[in-house]
């Protein structure tokens, strides 16, 4: 028994050249668009302010382990507010964490118009008195 038999390689088929190049541009075609749609990046908007109930309390093990600092974080959410994604920048891994978990049953108030997905910074302070 042949090696390509054994492993299931089939045999190259030889295509008439002209079907071949017309197909070529079609395909190349639909793959940009599709990559296009796939990896469009949501647009940047402001947030006017939070809900009412959306308050941001400190971490008690970070408060008793005394951690303290700035978190920075990318947000993608809705227009109407639901937050969508988190994705931490930088900051102290045991406050980014939390403020993650907090932010993600926030709804944020912003002026965006339309049904496209809106990203945006946040910095979250956390001091100790």
């Amino acid at each position: 028994m042949k090696l390509e038999q054994r492993i299931g390689l089939q045999p190259l088929r030889y295509h008439e050249p002209h079907t071949l190049y017309m197909k070529k541009p079609l395909v190349i075609a639909i793959l940009l668009a599709a990559a296009a749609a796939c990896h469009a990046a949501p647009r940047w908007c402001s947030i006017t302010s939070k809900g009412p109930n959306d308050k941001l309390f400190y971490p008690p093990i970070a408060k008793a382990a005394r951690v303290g600092g700035d978190v920075l974080s990318h947000i993608v959410y809705k227009p109407n507010g639901k937050v969508e994604n988190i994705e931490t920048i930088s900051g102290p891994p045991m406050l980014s964490k939390y403020l993650a978990g907090q932010m993600s049953d926030w709804t944020v108030m912003t002026n965006a118009k339309g049904e496209d997905l809106c990203q945006t910074l946040v910095i979250a302070t956390f001091h100790l008195n």
